[in-house]
């Protein structure tokens, strides 16, 4: 398959996602727009339903691991001038490839991610992410030092990507945010006003506080410089 047939390499690593996989494929498979696209599974030796459903759908499946590992690697495979490293929780609108690619040339940046709408959207993480999307959408605009984002949904050229190395893979949690950071570096970082749904799941069970409690501890940490080689406080328990 030749890069210059696909405008979008899609890569989504997995890791046992049956319960949510399906509509994240479901929507990627939606799409409007005349956009060539190829999907990517970066799996992670998932022991649930997830590889069969991939079975369903026109995507390839390669090895992954955790999260820096299974998108540079998805990367490598990719033929597409854009990537799009999409989480298998996330669902994409049915214009989003048509609308995000040009608001992405026109905003000048070379990495975006994009307004996030939880899932389930209960008055409390409706406040969280609203608060969330617009300092993150400030904070890129004035090229603020401390910056929010998520690695759910981000867009960057492949040249762009394999200009910095791609993820950092001794990194257990943070990836994206030092990712964007090297970035940063060779040009701008956007929030984008497009909105994306993903799950809180990880915040919603009865550990949700103590996952907060992490993640805030991982990000203040690497605010000071301090990569995070073990998620050895359980973030990434589920």
């Amino acid at each position: 398959m030749m890069t210059d047939n696909i405008d979008i390499s899609i890569i989504i690593p997995t890791l046992n996602e049956e319960s949510t996989l399906g509509d994240c494929l479901n929507a990627v498979f939606a799409q409007d727009g005349a956009l060539k696209t190829q999907v990517i599974i970066a799996d992670f030796n998932s022991a649930d339903k997830t590889i069969e459903i991939c079975q369903g759908y026109p995507v390839k499946i390669i090895t992954g691991g955790l999260p820096a590992v299974a998108r540079n690697s998805g990367a490598k495979n990719a033929a597409g001038k854009y990537l799009l490293f999409l989480d298998a929780d996330t669902i994409i609108p049915v214009d989003f490839l048509s609308s995000a690619l040009p608001a992405f040339s026109q905003s000048g940046a070379i990495i975006a991610s994009f307004f996030l709408k939880p899932k389930p959207d209960t008055f409390l993480m409706k406040v969280i992410f609203n608060l969330y999307n617009e300092y993150g959408w400030l904070a890129s605009r004035l090229t603020l030092p401390v910056f929010v984002t998520a690695g759910c949904c981000l867009l960057v050229k492949k040249s762009d990507h394999e200009a910095v190395d791609g993820f950092d893979e001794d990194m257990a949690a943070l990836e994206e945010y030092e990712y964007i950071r090297k970035l940063k570096k060779k040009g701008r970082f956007r929030v984008l006003p497009l909105k994306v749904i993903t799950s809180t799941r990880r915040f919603s069970k009865g550990n949700g506080f103590k996952k907060t409690i992490i993640l805030f501890n991982y990000y203040f940490k690497w605010l000071l410089g301090k990569k995070i080689p073990q998620d050895k406080y359980g973030y990434w328990e589920k």
